[in-house]
């Protein structure tokens, strides 16, 4: 799946939803997680069964790309941050644009894991303390005019994992090669992990997640995944089985 997905189709625009009707009965799905997690794949097997018993749209990251994405990794020193200020303020549009038209939104990351890039960047030297400041006063601001997720799936997987699934992917063709080095890509998804980490936990220590977070690593069957989701995000009258015959 590549940008936004709606009943089986992909979008002309993720920018553009059609209305689905009663806007009160989008669902907010947010799968989480560090790059190379199998996001992606959990995002778009999640809207296939979601979206066979209600409106949903399933959006992965590279639907919310910039054109200026490759600064973000071979001139990280001047666009940094601004591009990971952009992506935020984007998801947040998007998940709020799409709930209202009346779709459940099925999302790859959240505006929960946009304080994580901030500290990336902290970390990385890229931006300095009133940068970061001015930052999570930003994100503070649209997480209180934002809803929190209905439910949260955190993959995580170890690095090496993520880094030969990345790998793997750009030498396939399946996602281009970003990257200005190996050894960018191995510092970069390690301080994420780690950022990803200590995020996840927070987020299971906050009694408003109690019910809505959902922990899992490269070993958790898809089938636990969907009825999870579907206990919290589907009609009352559907029961998880009768998804299960059109899950992996």
């Amino acid at each position: 799946m590549t940008g936004a997905e709606v009943d089986g189709k992909a979008s002309f625009s993720v920018w553009k939803p059609p209305s689905a009707g009663d806007a009160a009965a989008g669902k907010y799905i947010a799968v989480i997680g560090n790059t190379g997690s199998g996001k992606s794949t959990v995002v778009a097997k999640l809207r296939r069964d979601v979206g066979a018993i209600r409106p949903a749209v399933g959006i992965d990251e590279r639907s919310t790309h910039h054109p200026f994405l490759d600064r973000l990794f071979h001139d990280p020193g001047r666009y940094s941050y601004e591009l990971q200020l952009n992506f935020m303020i984007q998801r947040v549009l998007l998940v709020k644009r799409w709930l209202d038209a009346g779709f459940t939104v099925v999302m790859e990351r959240s505006h929960l894991d946009d304080r994580i890039f901030i500290e990336h960047l902290k970390a990385q030297g890229l931006a300095d303390v009133s940068e970061a400041n001015a930052y999570l006063q930003v994100w503070s601001a649209l997480a209180s005019r934002m809803p929190l997720p209905d439910a949260v799936i955190a993959l995580q997987v170890p690095v090496a994992v993520s880094v030969q699934r990345i790998t793997r992917a750009e030498q396939t063709g399946a996602r281009p090669c970003e990257y200005s080095s190996e050894r960018q890509k191995v510092e970069w998804v390690t301080s994420w992990a780690e950022f990803y980490s200590a995020r996840i936990a927070e987020l299971s220590a906050d009694p408003r997640m109690a019910r809505r977070l959902m922990l899992a690593d490269e070993n958790t069957a898809y089938a636990e995944i969907c009825s999870f989701v579907m206990r919290l995000a589907g009609p009352p009258q559907m029961q998880a089985d009768q998804v299960m015959s059109r899950s992996d």
